[in-house]
């Protein structure tokens, strides 16, 4: 993503075997990626309450391709609405935020019709690669969401800091707080592990902090 878009987080998953043989900086990455996604350098303080039952649901495949349709028609719907009011939570509010700064900065964009939102892209940057989300809601809640992993390729025992590897690309489409359907593309082992309930809790952490601190950078302006 380019200028407010591309957002950096650190590599959340991957095996600390591959890693050894690399060098003192890939060994690093393995010992901050084994944590896994579950538990995530910085994005919120307060966690999502998982709703009752599990976080993934089995639907008959003619009511999740309708739901699946309507969601698509919603990104779109909303990626091309020019009236949207994008909203850019400055740095020092991003701070108050997540409670920590990340080494290489972070931002946070939202895209708002009055005060509700209908678009949030994410991330913060730390040592090893680029994270990028993108969450897209209807009438307030995640519908979908889009996240990117790359990082630094690993060249001569370190880290390739003008090459970025793409790890992990994954598209989670969800009703009424459940996940319906994922569709992953993963690149190598660097990145994140099973995607489980944990995984979807995770992706589903608590946004409200961020958002009600966009609300409050549209109220300055």
């Amino acid at each position: 993503m380019k200028h407010h878009f591309f957002l950096l987080l650190v590599i959340l998953a991957g095996p600390t075997a591959v890693c050894a043989q690399h060098g003192a900086d890939t060994q690093l990455i393995a010992r901050d990626t084994s944590r896994a996604a579950a538990v995530p350098a910085v994005k919120s303080r307060t966690v999502r309450r998982a709703p009752q039952g599990p976080l993934t649901v089995s639907l008959p495949k003619a009511t999740k391709d309708s739901l699946i349709r309507n969601i698509r028609a919603v990104f779109q719907r909303i990626n091309s609405d020019s009236t949207l009011r994008a909203v850019d939570l400055d740095f020092e509010a991003f701070i108050e935020a997540a409670g920590e700064a990340p080494d290489n900065g972070g931002e946070i964009r939202g895209y708002f019709r009055n005060d509700t939102i209908y678009k949030l892209v994410m991330g913060i940057g730390l040592s090893f690669g680029p994270k990028e989300y993108e969450y897209y809601y209807e009438r307030g809640q995640v519908v979908f969401v889009y996240e990117k992993d790359s990082h630094f390729a690993v060249k001569d025992g370190g880290l390739d800091h003008d090459h970025l590897v793409l790890g992990f690309e994954g598209r989670f489409y969800f009703n009424k707080g459940r996940l319906i359907e994922k569709i992953i593309k993963r690149y190598d082992q660097f990145m994140a592990g099973e995607i489980d309930e944990n995984y979807i809790n995770y992706l589903l952490d608590d946004t409200s902090i961020y958002i009600a601190a966009l609300r409050k950078q549209m109220k300055k302006k």
